[in-house]
């Protein structure tokens, strides 16, 4: 089976965007610098660019838009990109909702229907007012649904879902799984790590202007987020891995299950729960075990533990898995750590 053509080839990408008068930063770094950044893109692919205020993410974003033009290392781009960095309204803020679509559609060569797009943004009953009043989530859903609504291969977005509301957010992701599974990639940029472990799977680390990690998004995330849990005295842990050892087993046997985690020294829970497609859980259980100081820090420990087969008729489950603290406090959430297939009966 021939593997399909990256949609985003980026090799040691480097570029250096000068802030105006008095915005320099002293002593550090210069803002807005992107230096050795390599990394693919696939068909498919959702990944998620997380990081602190400065890391580059919209750089980056902007980059791969076309909007900048990198000074060094190369960048290839394969088919339609469609990007949403910022919300506010491109075009003049006096045009309305159904005025701001016709715009881009034309500008952007996207057959759009202005209709389905209103719809999408839940702006019927504003569509007839002019852009600048509309409130700030407002004009970011706008930006969103037209965004999303040109057909693309690639679809860049930075930030935006950040600001609205869940209900908008959930229609959003579920339209970008979507295009995912058709083929399209998606890349999110932001801080909003709700949405990013909703929707990515893979995730892109930047920490002063370099990629640091390209792993799952989960371990990217815990990376991101363990220095502050590190000052402020809370416990860390880490999910490195789940693994099934067996789908097979008779009815009499358990599934063995293997969850390879990384904690600080301290007692834990490991709580496991298998779900149908639906969300319904059908097996829960919980695993309390300790990591003692061994002089390495944050060790890795495996630990197994077993699904009994009897509760599961043949199907498709979901493994989810969490690490708490001995109070039930969550630290590490992995709500798609592993898929079961029993769907042949045994």
């Amino acid at each position: 089976m021939t593997r399909a053509e990256p949609l985003l080839q980026v090799r040691d990408l480097a570029t250096t965007l000068r802030p105006p008068a008095g915005l320099g930063r002293a002593g550090g770094p210069a803002p807005f610098t992107l230096r050795g950044v390599s990394f693919s893109v696939e068909p498919g692919d959702e990944v998620a660019v997380i990081g602190p205020n400065g890391a580059g993410k919209t750089t980056l974003l902007r980059l791969l838009a076309g909007v900048y033009r990198a000074q060094a290392g190369e960048l290839r781009a394969r088919g339609r990109v469609s990007a949403v960095i910022g919300w506010l309204p491109v075009f003049s803020a006096e045009l309305t909702p159904r005025e701001h679509v016709r715009a881009y559609g034309v500008v952007a060569g996207a057959d759009l229907d202005v209709d389905a797009v209103i719809r999408f943004a839940g702006l019927d009953a504003m569509a007839a007012r002019p852009v600048r009043l509309l409130s700030a989530g407002e004009q970011a859903r706008l930006a969103l649904a037209v965004g999303l609504s040109a057909r693309a291969d690639v679809y860049l977005i930075d930030e935006g879902l950040a600001l609205c509301e869940p209900t908008f957010r959930t229609v959003a992701t579920d339209h970008l799984r979507r295009r995912a599974a058709q083929g399209a990639a998606v890349i999110l940029a932001g801080q909003d790590l709700l949405t990013a472990r909703a929707l990515c799977r893979r995730g892109l680390l930047f920490v002063h202007g370099r990629l640091i990690a390209d792993t799952d998004v989960d371990a990217a995330i815990a990376a991101f987020t363990m220095p502050a849990q590190e000052q402020s005295g809370v416990a860390t842990a880490v999910i490195e891995g789940v693994e099934i050892e067996s789908a097979a087993a008779s009815d009499g046997e358990p599934i063995g299950l293997r969850c390879r985690v990384r904690t600080d020294p301290g007692t834990f829970l490991l709580l496991l729960a298998v779900k149908r497609p639906n969300g319904a859980i059908v097996h829960s259980s919980r695993t309390a075990f300790s990591q003692a100081a061994d002089g390495a820090r944050r060790p890795v420990r495996t630990l197994v533990t077993g699904i009994p087969a009897s509760s599961l008729p043949p199907g498709t489950y979901q493994i989810a898995v969490a690490v708490t603290d001995a109070k039930g406090v969550p630290l590490a959430t992995r709500e798609d750590a592993a898929v079961l297939d029993r769907s042949t009966p045994i």
